[in-house]
């Protein structure tokens, strides 16, 4: 072998190294990314939910009770779907909510008035378990209050 093969084949063997670790690095980002990727869909997801939630309780306020009852059960079906997905510090307090799915489908379904006001309840209890804010606290007590003080019901 020449000298000038020999200088080839460093060159070469030098490139496929530099290859190598640039797939590498690429892999390394790419799980990275996906990583992100998973979790910005599961935030999106618990997001979706609470919206679903809190335009029922809208929509029961105004008294469009069918139209709550169908986001209501939106709200459970995908709560449902996606709780394993959440952070494992929320899923005791959501399954309780969860919990909560025939007595709410069924106070909707029957246009109870006290529908809302359980929704926004539930509203609140569902930010609590995620760690969101449910201000302004009139009390002054520190944020993430008991949903029942939230009650403007008289229950």
């Amino acid at each position: 072998m020449t000298s000038r093969e020999k200088v080839v084949l460093a060159l070469a063997g030098v490139l496929m190294l530099a290859l190598l670790g640039l797939l590498a690095v690429q892999r390394a980002r790419t799980g990275q990314t996906e990583a992100q990727l998973a979790d910005t869909q599961t935030r999106l997801a618990l997001q979706q939910h609470e919206s679903n939630l809190a335009v029922a309780a809208i929509e029961a306020g105004r008294g469009s009770y069918e139209i709550a009852r169908q986001l209501a059960s939106d709200f459970f079906g995908g709560l449902q779907a996606d709780v394993d997905r959440a952070p494992e510090s929320a899923r005791a307090a959501l399954a309780e909510i969860l919990a909560q799915r025939d007595a709410m489908i069924t106070a909707l379904s029957r246009s109870d008035p006290q529908a809302a006001p359980q929704l926004v309840r539930l509203l609140m209890r569902y930010r609590l378990a995620l760690g969101e804010r449910v201000g302004p606290d009139p009390s002054g007590s520190a944020p993430g209050a008991a949903p029942d003080a939230l009650d403007t019901t008289g229950r």
